[in-house]
């Protein structure tokens, strides 16, 4: 047993002072995890999702679908997230770590059940593919675990918990199926051991002793049939953008030569209501135009002209914004939002770079236009702004 692993296992005792001593006594003391540590590539298979929606669990819903977390886990937030068919894709879980009280722990729970459509397949859980990796799967009271710990640059990063902070932390990972539903714990951890962990060992057995030995298991149908918001998600032709109730009137009457405009985006969920232009400068098919209902994060960004540091690029070297721009502008700098006596030619120019417009935005009444192609020339950003601010 290496030093890492007695140091660890001493450290238990200490443990159980702040996390609770549920597992001590008999047959149902913890059983311990065997971390993987995968050193090798690391493969993610990309698709794209449906649209979802999301809704906040109330009190008598994380009841029944998280029974017994108040005995070991402080939950902060717990939410469904949904396809548009209203299948429940994932129920997503933030705990406070009691022994780390700045740090966060996700847990997700998804159905084991097979989802297949035109856009979509899930995975179920899968022994033969972790062993056929080499992986030691863990067996925590009967229940199949595989734990990993993922120190490669790809997936380990930077856990940021403090904005003027940042720490080199380790991931660590367990998934295991239990009463027709897969877990998934997720945490970051500094690398003193990459052999153990002591807080996703207690979340492991907790969750699984609350079924094994206290007989609760989660009741994931308290989640069907949930309330659909309004969703769009939809390609329009320029004609159809134009007759658009909401955003219609913020769409400029001609585009600059060069853009190729085409068509347009129509997008609803909880938490953006947008109309995108798409056009195609030097032949890539992208975004030069979007109307949005302004967001908190538009608010936020809101400059005056006078808060040039905050918005304008020539006051900065680049490249290397990121390690001159002050922390306290970072964010403002990247995405400033004008008002709309504020712009002209002039304010335009000052979010050019080689030529080109970085991202910026302009309230317009009650809504917000965003330009947000390098591709545009100020020339052309005016050009297209001028007329709807005047209109």
């Amino acid at each position: 047993m290496s030093k890492q692993r007695i140091a660890a296992c001493a450290a238990i005792v200490l443990m159980l002072c702040v996390f609770p001593a549920s597992g001590a006594g008999g047959k149902f003391e913890y059983r311990p995890l065997v971390l993987n540590v995968d050193e090798g590539p690391r493969f993610t298979v990309c698709y794209t999702e449906p649209l979802m929606f999301r809704h906040n669990l109330t009190g008598e819903q994380i009841a029944a679908v998280l029974p017994g977390f108040e005995g070991f886990a402080a939950i902060k937030t717990a939410t469904a997230s949904y396809e548009t068919d209203s299948w429940l894709n994932k129920v997503q879980v933030e705990i406070e770590r009691p022994d780390k009280p700045n740090f966060r722990t996700n847990i997700t729970l998804a159905k084991d059940a097979v989802r297949s459509t035109e856009r979509y397949q899930r995975s179920l859980f899968d022994t033969l593919y972790w062993e056929a990796k080499g992986f030691t799967i863990s067996d925590v009271h009967g229940i199949p675990v595989v734990a990993e710990c993922v120190d490669d640059a790809t997936s380990g990063g930077t856990y940021e918990y403090d904005t003027n902070n940042r720490i080199e932390l380790y991931k660590f990972t367990a998934t295991f199926p239990l009463n027709g539903i897969i877990y998934n714990i997720t945490l970051y951890d500094d690398p003193s051991s990459i052999e153990y962990n002591e807080c996703l060992e207690m979340l492991v057995n907790e969750i699984i002793l609350t079924s094994v030995r206290d007989g609760m298991t989660a009741d994931l149908s308290v989640l069907d049939n949930p309330e659909v918001p309004e969703l769009r998600d939809e390609r329009l032709s320029l004609e159809q953008a134009y007759a658009d109730p909401d955003f219609g009137a913020y769409i400029p009457k001609s585009f600059p030569e060069g853009l190729a405009v085409d068509y347009a985006w129509r997008f609803i969920s909880q938490t953006r209501n947008s109309l995108s232009i798409y056009g195609k400068p030097n032949g890539i098919n992208i975004g030069v135009w979007t109307i949005l209902e302004p967001t908190e994060y538009h608010f936020a960004n809101l400059v005056s002209l006078e808060e040039r540091e905050k918005y304008d690029v020539s006051l900065y070297p680049a490249p290397g914004w990121a390690f001159t721009v002050p922390d306290e502008f970072w964010q403002v700098f990247q995405f400033p939002i004008f008002r709309a006596e504020d712009m002209s030619l002039d304010t335009v120019m000052t979010r050019v770079h080689e030529g080109n417009v970085q991202g910026f935005g302009v309230f317009i009444d009650d809504a917000v236009v965003e330009i947000c192609s390098y591709f545009v020339t100020p020339e052309q950003a005016w050009e297209m702004l001028e007329p709807v601010i005047a209109r």
